[in-house]
This record gives C-alpha cells, sequence and structure tokens, in this order.
C-alpha cells in the first residue's frame, strides 16, 4: 500500500486499521466524567424508589436512542439505523427489566450496581464467543449500559456535536451512538485505545468515511491536548507532532488521493473490463437490501453475496417466510437489466449462535455444525427461506448459494429439497423462476479438492477465501497468537484457488470470489490472471479494484499469476504484486479502500 515517507524522527504508534484513511490536525481528547456505582447494600424500604428510578432511567435512554435511531437513518439508511433500533428493543425488552428488577431485590442493590451487574454479565457472555462479529457486540451492551447508567445518576453523556474546530478525536473509547452523531466536517479522525475493526463504532466510521485507528494503546498517555496529530490509518501509522517535512509529504498524498477520487467517480458506469476486452464481472457484498442502491452509485453489477444471517440475529425467534419473501423481493426488484443477486443461504451454527435455536456448545465451533450441517437439525431454517427466495425470484434474477459444502452428498440432498418445494409452490399456483441458478461456496479444503466434482452438479462456484485460508493453513484467524500465520496469498491457498477456477471452466460454470481477498487492490492482478470470472466487494472497494482492471492487459495478468503460482512463500507473491502494481503505477489506488 501507500504510504507517507515519513522523517526518521517522527514518533509512531499503531493499532488496527477501524476506518482506512489519513487526516492532519489538533487532537481533542475526550475525557468522559466517571460514573460512581454505590456497590453498598441499600435499605429494604428504597427498593421501591431504586425500581422507580430504573424506568425513569430506561425511558430517558429510549428517547435518546429513538432520536439517534432517526439521525442514523438519514444518514446511512436502514442497516446503521437498526443498529440503535436493537439498542432500544433491549432497553424495552421484558426479560432485561427483570433480570435489573432480581438485582435489585435479591441484593438489596442500588439501581447503579444492578445495571452494572446485569450489563456486564452480558457483555461478557458476547466476549467468550469464537465469532469475531458477535464478540464485538459486547461493545455495543456496554454502550447501553453506559447511557442508562448516565441517565440513571443524571451525569450528562459526552456531547461531540458541539466541537469549534476541526480535531482528531483521542479517546479511550468511542461508543457507536457516540460515532453516529459525529459531525464530518468538525472530526477529522479518532484514535482509541480499545476497540476492534469489527464493532460497530468501526462500522460508523467507515460509513461516515472518517480514518480511524482503534487500539492503539499507548494513545492517551503520549498524545495531549492540541498535540498536532497525523492520522495515516491507511497504513496503521499515528505520527505525533509531525516534522515539516512529513506534513509537506501528507499534503501531497491528500492531492493524490483527491486526484484519484474524482478519476475513480468516471469510471461508475463504465465495465470492469481489461485493456484488450476482458471482462469480468465486479458485483457488491451486502448484507441488507438497502445497502444495494448505495453499491449501485460505486458502478456494482448487482450483488455477489447477500449474507442473510443478519436477518435472523437480533431477535426472539426466526423471521417468517413473509418477512424474508419481502427482503429478498426488495432486492430483485432493484436489479437493473443484466443483473442478478446471489443470495447465500442463513450460514448460521457453532461460532454464530442464535439464542432461540438452543445449540449446543461445542469445543471447535468452526468445525463443527455450521452452514448446511445445521439444516439437518433445524429443517425449517432451510425451508422457509428457499420458499421466501423462490417466491422472491418472479421480481428479478435471484441465485442461490449454499454454504460450507464439503460433499457431494450434501449438494445432492439441498438439490432434492429445492425440487420439493418448488413442486410444493407450483400447486400453490406461487409464480417463481424455475431455471434459478444455484451454486455453492467452496471454503473447505475438501470442497477445493472435490471441485470438478462439484461443479458438475452446480450452476457456479464462490470461492470464499476467508474459511478457505483458515481451513487450508489450519489458523484460527480470531487467535492472536497464531493471527500471523493467516494470510490469503499463501502459496497454499493460491493452489486450492487455481484448481477451483480450472475445475469449474472445464465444465463451463463461473466462479467468484467474495472473501475479503477480492476486495484487495493488490490481489486484483493476481486473481484476474488466475482466471476469475467474477469479484464481490464492498461497495467502497468498486472503483479502486475497477480502476486496476481498466489499467491492465489481460496476458500480463495471467503472466504474473503463473509467476505466482511457482514462488514458495506468501512474502514473495506479497513482493511480486507490490512490484506490479508499482510498475502500473497503481500504488495510489490502496488509498482508497
Amino acid at each position: 500500500m501507500a504510504s507517507l515517507l515519513l522523517a526518521t524522527e517522527d514518533a509512531l504508534l499503531s493499532g488496527v486499521i477501524a476506518s482506512p484513511g489519513i487526516a492532519l490536525g489538533p487532537a481533542l481528547l475526550v475525557k468522559k466524567q466517571p460514573l460512581t456505582i454505590n456497590r453498598q447494600p441499600i435499605a429494604a424500604e428504597a427498593i421501591p424508589q431504586e425500581m422507580a428510578l430504573f424506568f425513569q432511567a430506561r425511558d430517558q435512554s429510549i428517547q435518546q436512542l429513538q432520536a439517534i435511531e432517526e439521525k442514523a437513518y438519514q444518514r446511512f439508511g436502514e442497516p446503521e439505523a437498526a443498529i440503535f433500533e436493537a439498542h432500544r428493543l433491549l432497553l424495552e425488552d421484558e426479560l432485561f427489566e427483570a433480570e435489573v428488577m432480581a438485582y435489585i431485590q435479591q441484593h438489596q442493590a442500588a439501581l447503579s450496581s444492578a445495571i452494572e451487574a446485569v450489563i456486564e454479565q452480558q457483555a461478557l457472555t458476547l466476549e467468550q464467543l469464537a465469532d469475531d462479529y458477535l464478540k464485538a457486540r459486547a461493545a455495543d451492551i456496554r454502550d447501553i449500559g453506559q447511557r442508562l447508567l448516565s441517565n440513571a445518576l443524571g451525569v450528562p453523556l459526552v456531547d461531540l456535536q458541539a466541537l469549534s474546530k476541526p480535531v482528531i478525536l483521542v479517546a479511550e473509547t468511542l461508543t457507536p451512538s457516540e460515532t453516529a452523531q459525529l459531525d464530518v466536517e468538525k472530526v477529522l479522525g479518532f484514535i482509541t485505545r480499545l476497540g476492534s475493526s469489527t464493532s460497530h463504532t468501526a462500522i460508523m466510521a467507515r460509513a461516515l468515511g472518517i480514518p480511524a485507528l482503534v487500539g492503539v494503546h499507548q494513545a492517551l498517555e503520549l498524545i495531549h491536548q492540541d498535540d498536532l496529530v497525523l492520522l495515516e490509518a491507511t497504513n496503521n501509522h499515528v505520527v505525533i507532532n509531525p516534522t515539516a517535512e512529513t506534513i509537506e509529504a501528507f499534503k501531497a498524498q491528500q492531492q493524490r488521493e483527491q486526484r484519484q477520487q474524482r478519476l475513480l467517480a468516471v469510471l461508475t458506469d463504465h465495465p470492469a473490463v481489461t485493456l484488450e476486452g476482458h471482462q469480468v464481472r465486479l458485483s457488491a457484498n451486502i448484507s441488507h437490501f438497502n445497502e444495494l442502491s448505495a453499491a449501485q452509485q460505486q458502478g456494482a453489477e448487482g450483488v455477489g453475496l447477500y449474507r442473510t444471517e443478519f436477518l435472523f440475529m437480533g431477535r426472539e425467534g426466526l423471521p417468517s417466510e413473509a418477512e424474508q419473501f419481502q427482503a429478498y423481493q426488495a432486492v430483485a426488484q432493484q436489479l437493473r437489466s443484466g443483473e442478478a443477486a446471489v443470495i447465500r443461504t442463513v450460514d448460521i451454527g457453532g461460532d454464530k449462535p442464535l439464542p432461540y435455536l438452543n445449540l449446543p456448545t461445542e469445543s471447535n465451533p468452526f468445525l463443527g455444525c455450521r452452514g448446511v450441517r445445521l439444516y439437518q437439525q433445524h429443517p425449517e431454517l432451510l425451508q422457509i427461506q428457499l420458499r421466501a427466495i423462490l417466491r422472491a425470484s418472479a421480481f428479478g434474477k435471484l441465485c442461490i448459494l449454499f454454504p460450507m459444502i464439503s460433499l457431494v452428498e450434501e449438494v445432492h440432498a439441498l438439490q432434492e429439497q429445492l425440487a420439493r418445494l418448488k413442486q410444493q409452490l407450483h400447486a400453490e399456483k406461487q409464480p417463481f423462476d424455475p431455471q434459478i441458478s444455484v451454486g455453492i461456496m467452496v471454503e473447505t479444503p475438501a470442497a477445493a479438492v472435490m471441485a470438478s466434482h462439484l461443479a458438475q452438479i452446480v450452476d457456479f462456484l464462490s470461492i470464499g477465501t476467508n474459511d478457505l485460508t483458515q481451513y487450508t493453513l489450519a489458523v484460527d484467524r480470531g487467535n492472536p497468537l497464531i493471527a500471523s500465520l493467516y494470510n490469503p496469498l499463501s502459496p497454499a491457498v493460491l493452489q486450492f484457488v487455481k484448481q477451483i477456477i480450472d475445475a469449474a471452466h472445464q465444465f463451463g460454470k463461473s466462479v467468484c470470489v467474495c472473501g475479503e481477498l477480492a476486495g484487495d487492490t493488490q490481489a486484483t492482478l493476481l486473481l484476474l490472471g488466475l482466471g476469475l470470472d467474477s469479484f464481490s466487494v464492498s461497495a467502497r472497494a468498486i472503483p479502486a479494484i475497477k480502476k486496476v482492471i481498466r489499467s491492465v492487459h489481460f496476458a500480463a495478468a495471467q503472466q504474473l499469476a503463473q509467476q505466482a503460482l511457482i514462488q514458495s512463500t506468501a512474502a514473495d507473491i506479497h513482493r511480486l504484486m507490490t512490484q506490479s502494481m508499482e510498475k502500473l503505477a497503481l500504488t495510489d489506488i490502496t488509498l482508497l479502500q
């Protein structure tokens, strides 16, 4: 990736990239007023008063969240607004209320102590899960608890909307609700001591386009009020009081980025085609139907991956067929001529539990009952979803994608179930696309090895490079002790990708990559040269990926891929790709991811 030329005397900090970008400005240290928790037992006669205070603080918190939800909907759309709807629904939940009331009575506890105990127990339960996304939801639980506690104790919440000048925020942490209200004209970027790239705070920062680094452990010790801070989130650098030389380099980089943005904006309506006319499909990964419109504005050709599990999470029971039908129909109706949307059936289980399914605890959930394996135990999951997808297929070109395939027998069983549901809908005189395409996720080594057999019985293959890398290298990417071993550009993973693409093409089937690798411009030439037919990426990555594709000859990309396949280490492959990007003068493209 492109990086500033930093002077040797510059003081550097680093953390975790939550939202890429660069910014320069004075530091504003966010100091929150401490909340004093009363952990002493209260008199029995004071219990009713504490209970009444709970309802008062809860109502105040709900009103605040409703206002934030409305503002988030106006700024971002429904997916981000839904974050605060979930916060509000938890406060309104009768079970949460009962837990707080029970704690007050059983422990003769003050309300602040009861809120702290109940919230922390829920947060700790989430933190013990293996899935990074669900683990990061602990921050949301604590955000809700801090709001409720502040209102119960009469402590004003931090107001980051009334800033007098543009600043870079430096804080212990920022909650999702605080981030959603940031003024992008005044907040140039933010740095926090805590946080993760999968938190809702990070999601909000990316949606706002605010550069952000989290997990910068020494930020509050080394950065002082009004220090000039250079935040280079693209390459994970924080420079405190940079030299004049570094500031000049920053200004030059800003100008390059602005030129690139103008250049990429022109490509929105152009196809992803190489210099000699080899065309690939560039589509979007989405988690909610409202995201499709924004992706199309960035130049997406339909949807390569609709992650439907978010329809199933954060609720008390399975979404009904009618509810799912409306969501899939909304996507189908937004598709333009020639576009399709690939809907992945719910990928839940093991590390991504649904509480209302009462899934058993597994010692190794990544090798457990997840994806299609879960459908055998809960057939209603798949039956309801497939009926909804089939019905929605009458309104636009939809495709079905099955996750976590390991065996040919699994595909046959799924196809038989789909055939029965088609007969059922036909008997009910429900319209649907009888020729709906069916594909599978290739994300296990078993599926990669059996790709030539699987390609004969499905319409298309989609490579999930995240899990394929994890399973091929036997590396839990969530384990910090071995996370450095996780590398989708490992020679072993690339050999599998090539094998899958060749097997599919042998039988005239197309292949898409929808994992994180597809959205990395450093890997675009390589995937193109390997023969990939379709890239499915986040909306933000589409213009930069398209620029790379439109700047090269397909033959040159093929030559690069051949060279990469004979390398023995991931470092050699990285070096090869970086050199290729530099030759094409495309290094600055990475700034826009």
